[in-house]
């Protein structure tokens, strides 16, 4: 397996200091609670696209869609599976 480290923007690194890392969804109620604690704004077709990454341990940890992967995943020490963009429907 190959981990991706943080290899980015230091200025990006700056600003997402001690942001909060993303939620871990393990099942769809999770990811309901997420949505209904966080809000978040809605594609035209009712969907909703957040920020994902995959972590070491293979938990899936989803944030606002305007996040930093690096913060979703707790900061550049965390090495992550995979990252990117995740649309669903509610």
């Amino acid at each position: 397996m190959h981990l991706h480290a943080y290899v980015g923007n230091r200025a990006i690194l700056a600003r997402v200091a001690g942001a909060p890392s993303g939620t871990p969804i393990a099942s769809p109620a999770d990811l309901v609670r997420f949505v209904q604690s966080t809000r978040p704004e809605t594609n035209s077709d009712g969907s909703v696209t957040c920020t994902y990454v995959v972590d070491e341990a293979g938990r899936l940890l989803v944030a606002d869609r305007h996040s930093e992967h690096v913060a979703c995943a707790g900061g550049a020490e965390r090495r992550v599976r995979t990252a990117g963009e995740l649309t669903f429907e509610v």
